[in-house]
């Protein structure tokens, strides 16, 4: 339940439609991204390192499905 509470509060505090609405020069450092969002850098670390890691769970999810798509193809 607590892990869950970490998660809303990552969310609720530095929501992704509004880091994808900042323009390159504010996205350059945590340092700029805890300034903006008034969050300690380690919680913009961590908030980053969650979105990478969906990103690239949806890339691996997405990469396979090709495979398997390739797979019937062929059958």
């Amino acid at each position: 339940m607590e892990e869950d509470t970490k998660q809303f509060e990552s969310f609720a505090m530095m929501p992704f439609f509004m880091l994808i609405q900042r323009s390159k020069e504010e996205l350059t450092t945590p340092f700029s991204l805890a300034t903006l969002f008034d969050v300690p850098v380690s919680f913009v670390e961590a908030r980053l390192r969650r979105i990478y890691e969906r990103a690239q769970a949806i890339y691996l999810d997405y990469q396979q499905h090709i495979q398997e798509r390739e797979l019937l193809c062929c059958v």
